[in-house]
């Protein structure tokens, strides 16, 4: 899965940016979702009283509201990001707003006084600068709305799959984190293969969220599920394997005093 971010100030062009990029994905054929990040403190989705409302009280989560033509999701709490996708199943996820992820992101900007939010993650400059671009912009200043395919050109060059977005605490096997991963891939020209985590296609997913594994880790879980099913009628190598294992609990017996 591919995730970037365009943000900035209101009425730049944000939301017609996104818009736009998503219609070419989806020409292109790709499975594509969206988040947007909502900065206002009094924003909810669902209202007092409702009976989504009251089940969310009674303590159910999450609660799912559906209607003739939609169907919502609701948790109680904050979620992040990458909690957020983990119920994703697309190729891209394209964000609006969030400017704090460890994400490739795009400025969408009015003129050159926004200058000092770009960062490390920063690709490239899009919104109502781009009406009037100046050679002397520090990144590559796009117009979605004249010339869409050249944006999704470049996001498709230099947007690699997402990381998991460790610290150097949790995982460290590469010898960086991911926000040192990510700026080498995107200012200079490194490979998605630096992420030693990704290098082997495991993941171990408990409730709704996954958990960070090391390299050794993922090779024994590959070793042990692929050494028993591959005697298996059906197996083919190569394929993605899902073994899901509901129920499980460990019963420690407690020491006598």
């Amino acid at each position: 899965m591919k995730v970037f971010s365009v943000f900035g100030h209101s009425k730049t062009g944000k939301t017609t940016t996104v818009e736009l990029i998503i219609q070419e994905l989806v020409r292109r054929k790709y499975k594509v979702g969206s988040v947007k990040d909502i900065h206002f403190q009094e924003f909810k989705i669902d209202k007092e009283g409702t009976d989504t409302y009251r089940h969310k009280a009674a303590g159910a989560e999450p609660v799912t509201a559906r209607g003739l033509n939609e169907t919502d999701i609701m948790f109680k709490e904050r979620k992040s990001l990458r909690e957020t996708i983990q119920h994703y199943d697309v190729d891209w996820v394209v964000c609006e707003g969030f400017s704090d992820e460890i994400l490739p992101n795009f400025l969408s900007l009015e003129d050159k006084k926004d200058l000092e939010k770009i960062d490390d993650f920063t690709i490239g400059l899009t919104g109502k600068i781009s009406s009037n671009p100046d050679s002397t912009l520090p990144l590559p200043v796009f117009d979605a709305t004249k010339d869409i395919k050249k944006l999704v050109d470049f996001i498709e060059e230099k947007v690699p799959e997402i990381l998991p977005g460790f610290t150097h605490e949790i995982c460290g096997e590469c010898g960086f984190d991911c926000r040192a991963i990510l700026k080498k891939i995107l200012k200079e020209n490194g490979d998605i293969s630096l992420c030693h985590v990704r290098q082997f296609g495991v993941k171990v997913k408990v409730g709704t969220k996954y958990l960070p594994l090391k390299p050794f880790v993922k090779d024994i879980l590959a070793r042990v599920y692929v050494g028993a099913l591959s005697s298996l009628t059906g197996f083919e190598n190569g394929k993605k394997v899902i073994v899901e294992i509901e129920g499980l609990y460990l019963n420690f017996k407690k020491e006598e005093k």
